[in-house]
């Protein structure tokens, strides 16, 4: 720090010393980002935080064991693990907040982002804290990284970033003589039309009804179906600032891509129906379709790579989503982020928290264990080890999600404010017709646009 920057901080000490906290006046007068840390306060006090997690039993298993890290280290520092019930984890968070226990530990795991939250004030600023450590942020991939700032402050840190892919079965494209789909996502002849071709080769019937079939889900998450030919339910800039002003500004893309997704079931029946799906379990208790090996793709993240990776019947591996029609890629990734609520009792034990959650000692457990790569650069190569080892996956299977990041963006379930209350109550409801057969993509578009509309001018800032 140069000598007018010393004397510049030293003023701003004796003017803000009585109205500004440590932590504000430390944020105010640091300027390293440092390449280590410098010594954070004590917590000498035993301190209670909870933690709302969601009910994935291998999720919170390998999160207790990083808990139990923390609790090594900070005997006097308890981590309550708040498990919710399936489908309550937003419920549960709100109903904390009510109640006056803030969580200590939350992650955006439902439907709410965490910019939910920030933009009600409800989330603790880390910018105090980084500065009064001297933390540094120098590992997180910067893309992440940026999307935890809201309005310019920390409400956040990086966990993780869960990549959209597509897997396959190689065992079953091999037998039926079917070519796998592209690793390559700048390779624009790996289309919808030829994905449609591949999963049309390897759907069977026998005595009419269904023994094998082309397609399981057919895009990773139905919240996002409006980015399968490259449009989106929203304009690019509402990713930065959080409020969209447009729905679906690429109408035509966004009504063909889901019609076409719903065609994939009911017009060229390479994607089961319900009974068919049921018939194929045979009873099976597996989760996941595709891991009946009656499914040739799959679409989905690398949270999936540690329950197939106990799959022996065959051998599978993971492609690039195909190329729309028209438009380029709009390809989506999930990050995640832990953050603490205001109104800690000890804000330095859950900052304590919060920084072991993502150091690379924490992330290699939790979540690289569970599939989606760490949030930090330095850990690539564990995640690609491990997997490698795990899976049995190629070096080429396992950079299609790593390189997908840098042409995919965070989902709209992150970065929109208000995503919860359009999707559920203006998408949602009639786009589910769409997938029941009830109506056309064109009139569910025609219903719901309204009703987002309404919803986004009613939510907008004022």
């Amino acid at each position: 720090m140069s000598q007018r920057l010393d004397a510049l901080c030293v003023r701003r000490s004796v003017l803000a010393a009585l109205s500004m906290s440590p932590l504000a006046l430390a944020a105010a007068c640091s300027t390293s980002t440092g390449s280590g840390e410098g010594s954070p306060p004590q917590v000498k006090e035993h301190v209670t935080l909870t933690a709302v997690l969601r009910p994935t039993p291998e999720e919170v298993d390998l999160q207790k064991k990083v808990f139990d890290l923390f609790t090594a280290k900070y005997p006097n520092i308890k981590v309550d693990a708040l498990v919710t019930e399936s489908g309550q984890y937003d419920t549960k968070t709100d109903l904390l907040l009510a109640s006056g226990t803030p969580p200590a530990l939350w992650w955006p795991a439902a439907g709410k982002g965490y910019r939910f939250y920030a933009a009600r004030g409800q989330l603790e600023e880390l910018d105090p804290f980084i500065a009064r450590d001297k933390y540094d942020t120098s590992d997180f991939y910067p893309p992440l990284l940026s999307f935890c700032k809201w309005k310019g402050k920390y409400n956040c840190l990086p966990i993780t970033v869960w990549p959209h892919v597509l897997l396959y079965n190689k065992t079953l494209l091999e037998r039926e003589r079917v070519a796998p789909p592209s690793q390559d996502w700048k390779d624009k002849a790996w289309t919808w039309a030829k994905y449609l071709d591949a999963a049309t080769q390897v759907t069977k019937r026998e005595g009419g009804k269904g023994v094998q079939f082309g397609a399981s889900n057919p895009w990773g998450a139905d919240r996002f179906y409006s980015q399968a030919y490259g449009g989106d339910w929203f304009e690019r800039e509402a990713y930065d600032t959080g409020y969209p002003k447009q729905f679906a500004p690429q109408k035509e893309a966004v009504i063909d891509g889901i019609q076409f997704l719903a065609d994939l079931r009911f017009r060229y029946k390479v994607w089961p129906m319900p009974e068919e799906i049921t018939e194929l379990r045979a009873g099976n208790s597996i989760p996941s379709l595709f891991q009946t090996g009656k499914v040739a793709m799959e679409f989905n993240t690398p949270g999936t790579f540690s329950r197939y990776a106990t799959i022996t019947d065959f051998k599978w591996g993971v492609g690039v989503v195909p190329n729309p029609p028209q438009l380029p890629r709009n390809n989506w990734f999930y990050a995640d982020q832990w953050a603490t609520f205001k109104g800690q009792p000890n804000k330095d034990a859950a900052w304590l928290l919060i920084k072991h959650m993502v150091s690379p000692e924490a992330l290699r457990i939790w979540p690289l264990q569970q599939g989606a790569i760490p949030a930090r650069k330095s850990l690539a190569q564990d995640w690609i080890s491990f997997y490698r080892e795990k899976a049995n996956l190629s070096d080429a299977d396992l950079k299609v999600p790593i390189e997908s990041v840098d042409s995919a963006k965070i989902t709209p379930s992150h970065a929109m404010v208000e995503f919860a209350e359009i999707y559920n109550n203006a998408i949602k409801p009639e786009q589910d017709k769409v997938f029941t057969n009830e109506q056309p993509m064109k009139v569910a578009f025609d219903k719901m646009a309204p009703l987002a509309l309404e919803i986004m001018q009613r939510t907008a800032p004022k």
